[in-house]
């Protein structure tokens, strides 16, 4: 009995979430035709009329302080790591040992006449 249970839970769950994504696509299309036939409304109605040239005047929104503070800290982090990247640290790091630690002799056969 448990399985019929199951089952039909999981068609109704199969075929809700199926008819929920369909209505959302339909809503979405329906929009978008909607949009479109109000545009082309708009062209057909002022279809002669003279157009008024738009101002190009730009109007600028001046930024909260917190917002330039973010912006500044996220500059300066970027530019840090940027920093942190632009270091040779494998080449830093075998020259301080070779200067720290050179290599005894012996250990690193150079003489090619020794063999």
């Amino acid at each position: 009995m448990g399985g019929v249970i199951n089952g039909f839970l999981s068609g109704f769950l199969l075929s809700g979430s199926i008819t929920y994504l369909t209505v959302l696509k339909f809503h979405n299309d329906q929009r978008i035709v909607s949009e479109a036939l109000n545009d082309t409304t708009m062209l057909v109605k002022n279809h002669g009329k003279v157009v008024e040239p738009q101002s190009n005047v730009i109007f600028y929104k001046k930024r909260m302080m917190k917002e330039a503070i973010k912006d500044i800290w996220n500059y300066e982090v970027i530019k840090s790591v940027n920093w942190l990247y632009s270091l040779n640290i494998s080449a830093t790091t075998d020259s301080l040992l070779d200067k720290l630690l050179p290599a005894p002799e012996g250990l690193y056969n150079t003489d090619p006449d020794s063999n």
